[in-house]
């Protein structure tokens, strides 16, 4: 179950916290609400998005935008209400991560599972799983918002891409995000 948490948690994570480069002023096209090793379809020309499919994409920004605010407050909050602070949180989370990638480069301040006490295991396990749901609940939010605003999950990851890609384009959402903002 913690394995599974783990890699439902990742794509969770990039999703909830690089749905739009824009709003997260990064640039990986690949971060943009998918699983990880899926084919990515093929870049959309800027041209052919029409100032109404960008209007609905910038409406479904600022909503995304909230819906990620409220899940990062409501994962704080478990994790303050589990007893553990953010920071052992994180040190637990990087460890099982490293034990399953052992290959894979630590971070400073890392531990080792051996370090954690079946007690703090056991809690983190329990805030893990709420998180998950939180995560869970916000990507379906913030999927219904993207349809909500008029456009298929599809055509808001191309032009999520195109955004991420086009730095003319970049500007003109974001002087939309400004003037709605």
């Amino acid at each position: 179950m913690l394995k599974n948490f783990l890699v439902s948690g990742s794509i969770c994570a990039v999703l909830l916290s690089a749905v739009l480069p824009v709003q997260a002023q990064q640039a990986n096209p690949e971060s943009t609400l998918y699983a990880q090793g899926a084919p990515q379809p093929e870049m959309v020309d800027p041209a052919s998005i029409s100032q109404q499919e960008l209007e609905m994409f910038v409406e479904a920004v600022q909503t995304i935008s909230g819906i990620q605010a409220q899940s990062r407050e409501a994962a704080v909050s478990v994790v303050e209400s589990s007893g553990l602070t953010a920071e052992r949180f994180s040190q637990i989370l990087q460890a099982l991560r490293s034990e399953q990638a052992p290959d894979a480069p630590t971070e400073e301040g890392a531990i080792a599972m051996s370090d954690i006490s079946a007690e703090e295991l056991a809690t983190f396990e329990q805030a893990a799983t709420q998180i998950a749901q939180i995560q869970q609940t916000a990507q379906q939010e913030m999927r219904q918002a993207i349809v909500d605003e008029g456009l298929a999950v599809e055509r808001f990851q191309e032009i999520a891409r195109a955004v991420s890609s086009d730095s003319g384009l970049q500007q003109q959402v974001q002087q939309m995000l400004e003037s709605q903002g």
